[in-house]
């Protein structure tokens, strides 16, 4: 009993991290790796370059984050909360491209959905050495991008400021960076 019920947790915690933190079924994926609509499982490229909404808020550290700042810039917005599994395995990544690819163009701003005070996320980045941009996201930004119900949930904004892709879970830092590079080539021709 004790094994089979190891063996289901195991399934369980695997299945978790593969597929993101759910709230609800917009953006989980089916039987064959397929989203509902029939999509690649966890990526969906806009059809039509599809406009961000702009905000201005303050980050965690009090700082005006401004999204049409970085225009020129490819972003990679990333909405995550602390609790989630699969966004703490994406915050590294999300790091290393900070640190090690501004010099060509590409950007990283993180959104937090968490319910906790901004202190309380804060004292998790200082934790990790995370030094990004990141503010709290309320329900109505959430919303402004096509309502969150899974995390992380990345956007892929184009130097243009129109979101290219949507990745949803967690994924290999070589896929955000192949998104991004793809974003800039796509607005420069190159």
């Amino acid at each position: 009993m004790r094994r089979t019920f190891l063996i289901i947790l195991a399934v369980l915690l695997g299945l978790y991290a593969c597929t993101g933190c759910t709230g609800d079924t917009k953006d989980a994926t089916v039987a064959g790796g397929k989203t509902p609509d029939g999509g690649a499982q966890g990526v969906e490229t806009a059809a039509a370059a599809a406009p961000t909404t702009d905000f201005v808020l303050s980050d965690l550290h009090g700082n005006k984050l401004n999204l049409a700042d970085y225009r020129g810039d490819v972003v990679i917005l990333d909405f995550w909360a602390t609790w989630c599994g699969p966004c703490k395995m994406v915050m590294p990544y999300l790091q290393k491209i900070h640190d090690g690819h501004a010099d060509e163009g590409i950007r990283v701003v993180a959104l937090s959905v968490d319910q906790k005070s901004p202190s309380s996320v804060r004292q998790f980045l200082d934790k990790y050495g995370y030094t990004f941009p990141v503010a709290m996201a309320g329900v109505d930004l959430q919303s402004a991008y096509g309502g969150i119900s899974s995390i992380p949930t990345t956007f892929i904004i184009g130097p243009d400021g129109a979101v290219k892709e949507r990745m949803v879970g967690a994924h290999p830092l070589d896929d955000y960076l192949a998104a991004a590079r793809r974003a800039k080539q796509a607005a420069t021709g190159t």
